[in-house]
């Protein structure tokens, strides 16, 4: 997570390999002092509406770090022209990190276990993503997972079994995937559901740890109907973004691996079906006109 503070500019180019920064950058500044996006804004995704003629932007967002780390949440923004004014979703953040789905273990979490004792099962969800986590500096200092069953108030059931004891008198704990900090990657509508995918950012400042993993975030919408041009509507101003926790992980760090064991993240999808055929979206920028290419927004 960067220390300074950055903004989101924009930039253009004719071929993909000579680029121009706009001479309006950033195009997306900070939030005010105290703000949930006061300290980092970060890079997003955009999806062009024809029906609008408007450019949805989803982005993610940070505030000052702390002992924890900086919290990141996912906001959207909208622009007709992308050197033009940028105007923020009031409701921003539109999908916000699980700030309360952590609970101390209350007994120790024995190798080869996977029923983990706590003092209240209910902040957690069936299918919830969650990481294992204590300050016994054994290895793996942490353990991705995931909550199959919560037995009663005091008792979940993991998907796997613990591959170390897990000490509750060192401050053993189950947190949330998406406890800290979420960024936004690729969104794409799948039949009347528009999908997302998250990276959590476990960034356990007080174990002295930062793991980042895959989940996936889900809206479900009504069947979008047909326009004029023949394209769809993207519903995509919703705000009622939702967890999807039966999709668990797209990808986790591997406790065995050499390469990716501490972080897995930063990942897109790219969709292999054809375009649907829309409206190509044009605008004048700064200093050279050019036209956009048809945006893929199957």
């Amino acid at each position: 997570m960067p220390t300074q503070q950055t903004e989101l500019g924009y930039a253009y180019s004719s071929d993909g390999v000579t680029w121009t920064k706009s001479s309006s950058n950033p195009v997306l500044s900070l939030g005010g002092a105290g703000t949930w996006e006061d300290h980092l804004i970060g890079p997003g995704t955009v999806r062009f509406d024809p029906t609008q003629g408007r450019y949805y932007l989803l982005y993610w967002g940070c505030r000052a770090p702390d002992v924890l780390g900086s919290s990141c949440q996912i906001g959207q923004a909208t622009f007709s022209n992308p050197e033009g004014s940028y105007a923020r979703n009031p409701d921003n953040p539109i999908l916000g990190h699980r700030t309360s789905a952590e609970q101390d273990l209350r007994a120790d979490l024995i190798v080869g276990n996977a029923l983990a004792t706590v003092a209240h099962t209910s902040v957690f969800a069936v299918d919830e993503p969650v990481v294992l986590v204590d300050s016994s500096g054994e290895a793996p200092r942490t353990q991705t997972n995931q909550v199959q069953a919560i037995i009663d108030a005091t008792h979940l059931a993991l998907r796997d079994a613990a591959e170390r004891t897990f000490h509750a008198a060192r401050q053993g704990a189950v947190r949330s995937a998406m406890l800290e900090s979420i960024s936004n990657n690729s969104w794409w509508q799948d039949g009347t559901t528009w999908r997302m995918t998250v990276t959590g950012f476990q960034m356990v400042g007080d174990y002295k740890l930062s793991r980042e993993y895959g989940v996936f975030a889900v809206l479900a919408t009504p069947t979008p109907g047909p326009t004029p041009t023949g394209t769809r509507e993207p519903a995509c101003a919703s705000t009622a973004w939702e967890w999807d926790y039966a999709g668990g992980y797209i990808i986790e760090p591997s406790s065995s691996s050499t390469w990716d064991q501490s972080s897995a993240e930063n990942f897109s999808l790219v969709q292999a079906a054809a375009p649907t055929l829309m409206a190509t979206p044009t605008f004048t920028p700064t200093p050279t006109p050019r036209p956009l290419a048809a945006p893929d927004f199957s």
